[in-house]
């Protein structure tokens, strides 16, 4: 593992950390086309420094520089061994690629991206998105799913989410409502349960959707308000959603205050045709390391992760062959993102998301591009 200097493609060139810069400065101004980029380059910076040239030769060049304890790298590097890395002490730099785009340098955008982007934008605001639509339609197809209350904010509540005027709610006519509906529907709120809202979860701060209890309500809801709040203001109507907690019978460490890294699953499924698109591992050790901004997750991580991909790789085969049985007995059209959880015994069915707007979908469709390109 090189400490300090460059890696270009597969070549480790080995500098001190105050070789480096003087050592892509050279490189830079003794390559007539190089330098033409780098001046183009500079000029777009606001700050003419001795960090445009790191920057270039990462977001330009694809190269990577370790320096001074830190890994700079370009976005989907190949060449690296960024777990290595991690938990030798460094700290990563991930850094998008730039292309130039008239006389300016622009971060790149992957063409599977850009489709993503358009696909996602015409089903993220989907009414299908909410819990209301797809729970009941997947909770008696033989998965176990969490049991789960569902109840709508009145306009007044809704009103004062949209103000930010939390002060005003009252938690304790909630609270009413909700025993109400429990006794309707035969939930049981004696128990820890996981809140969200039919739209979404606040679960990147996974100790706000954590209820112990019912006395809880009111400072969690509030957590849920600061985080998400945003996502109920254009709404003219938004669920309140209790769950079931699912707990495992094997113990993991927890990141995003108070998540477990439990193994999970999410399932591509194309409900049109019945056709199983993919499977992936939640917790994708690539994304996730170039996705986790603190030290200390990161480390989290970077000791669970084997366990995780130990599971996933042994339990992925089962997971497929029900999911190939059961989920064509869910009423549901179009293109799914479907996550499952291991608990030990059984694969939990706990979230669902048409997949166009959903996190690794475009490895689905890289998948399907690499397979039509092979059939030409």
């Amino acid at each position: 593992m090189l400490s300090s200097g460059i890696i270009i493609d597969e070549r480790q060139i080995e500098l001190k950390d105050d070789e480096i810069i003087p050592f892509i400065k050279r490189y830079v101004n003794e390559h007539d086309e190089i330098k033409e980029q780098y001046d183009k380059f500079a000029n777009c910076q606001m700050i003419v420094s001795d960090e445009n040239y790191r920057e270039f030769v990462v977001r330009i060049l694809d190269w990577v520089v370790i320096e001074n304890i830190k890994v700079y790298y370009p976005k989907d590097v190949k060449n690296l061994d960024k777990m290595a890395y991690l938990k030798a002490g460094f700290d990563l730099k991930k850094m998008d690629k730039y292309v130039l785009k008239g006389k300016r340098y622009v971060p790149y955008i992957d063409p599977i991206e850009i489709k993503i982007q358009e696909l996602g934008g015409k089903v993220v605001n989907s009414p299908e998105n909410e819990i209301s639509h797809w729970y009941p339609k997947t909770a008696n197809i033989g998965f176990k799913t969490p049991e789960t209350l569902i109840t709508k904010f009145t306009d007044e509540e809704l009103n004062i989410i949209k103000r930010a005027e939390f002060n005003k709610f009252d938690y304790e006519a909630l609270k009413r409502r909700l025993n109400k509906e429990a006794l309707r529907q035969n939930f049981n709120l004696d128990q820890e349960l996981f809140m969200r809202f039919g739209c979404a979860s606040n679960k990147f701060f996974f100790a706000s959707c954590h209820l112990p209890d019912m006395d809880f309500l009111p400072d969690r809801l509030l957590a849920y308000f600061d985080g998400l709040y945003e996502k109920l203001e254009w709404r003219e109507s938004a669920e309140l959603v209790l769950r079931e907690f699912i707990k495992t019978n094997y113990y993991r460490r927890q990141i995003y205050h108070g998540m477990p890294l439990n193994t999970e699953f999410r399932i591509f499924f194309d409900f049109d045709t019945n056709e199983f698109l993919g499977i992936y591992n939640y917790w994708d050790k690539e994304t996730m390391i170039d996705n986790l901004h603190s030290r200390d997750e990161r480390m989290t991580f970077a000791d669970t992760i084997p366990l995780i991909e130990r599971d996933f790789n042994l339990l992925s085969p089962y997971l497929e062959d029900e999911v190939k049985k059961k989920l064509p007995n869910a009423n549901l059209s179009g293109k799914w993102a479907v996550d499952f959880m291991y608990d030990g015994t059984n694969f939990v069915l706990i979230d669902m998301a048409r997949a166009e707007c959903s996190y690794y979908y475009e490895k689905v469709l890289e998948k399907q591009l690499s397979l039509q390109n092979n059939n030409k």
